[in-house]
């Protein structure tokens, strides 16, 4: 059985340069100086620490966190990977800059965080119950730029088709068209954001595309994904997208 060891986290408070000190229980990984532990964050309104829920990778130098998870294994791999593929990277130090003070060592561990992220993505075949074999295989080879075309090709279709017959006196009929519209704007909107994103990073973009295919195959949790992210979003925390790597690494180690 792993002991649990003693860390200090480090946490940022209200006022510029503030900050509070909360000694947690935390599982040893294979680097020294890297230990799971509970996440917590300060209520800016009283000062008091509390249990955010999840885990996060904190830095045993410095107090600040390296990355967070719901998952302690998660974070168990990243010190690994980080061990592993940084075999002369030294954890040993105090200075919350110093990453920012040695950008290559900086920018070497940017790559494995964000290979670490990407690591939870939708693992093994997806597809939709009727595509064929060609198409999976397209899926496979061409995530982001097979449901692509399949939206342009979708999007074309439906504009071509959805006025026809109806009668624009019939109250009915005006209802069928504004909420085809809305159809139409919500296809457009899945087109260019899903083209913007294969324009800027085509790795993120795949996994992306995987995930909107098994989703919707799939159909049974849409409304829970979209309920959790609008309650992520009102609170301020990152989304929970995953294998999707988060914008600003290694954010508690700026000075």
């Amino acid at each position: 059985m792993t002991e649990l060891v003693t860390a200090t986290a480090r946490l940022a408070g209200k006022q510029q340069g503030q900050e509070f000190t909360v000694e947690l229980p935390g599982e040893p990984t294979v680097c020294p100086q890297l230990v799971v532990t509970p996440a917590v964050a300060v209520d800016l309104d009283t000062d008091r620490p509390y249990f955010t829920g999840g885990v996060r990778l904190t830095h045993v130098g410095t107090g600040r966190s390296v990355e967070s998870d719901w998952r302690s294994h998660r974070l168990h791999k990243l010190a690994q990977m980080l061990t592993d593929q940084l075999p002369d990277f030294d954890w040993d130090f105090t200075d919350i800059g110093h990453f920012y003070a040695h950008p290559t060592k900086r920018d070497a561990a940017y790559v494995v965080i964000r290979e670490w992220h990407m690591s939870d993505a939708q693992q093994g075949p997806v597809n939709f119950m009727d595509d064929d074999e060609k198409t999976k295989a397209a899926r496979e080879s061409d995530p982001a730029g097979t449901l692509l075309a399949e939206q342009l090709d979708w999007w074309v279709k439906h504009a071509e088709s959805y006025t026809n017959g109806l009668d624009w006196d019939n109250p009915d009929h005006q209802r069928a068209r504004m909420a085809e519209i809305g159809v139409s704007c919500q296809g457009y909107s899945t087109i260019y954001l899903l083209a913007v994103l294969r324009a800027i990073d085509p790795k993120v973009a795949d996994i992306a595309a995987r995930d909107l295919v098994a989703a919707w195959d799939a159909g049974d949790a849409l409304g829970e994904w979209v309920w959790q992210w609008r309650q992520e979003f009102a609170d301020g925390k990152p989304l929970g997208l995953r294998g999707i790597p988060a914008r600003d690494l290694l954010i508690d180690f700026t000075v």
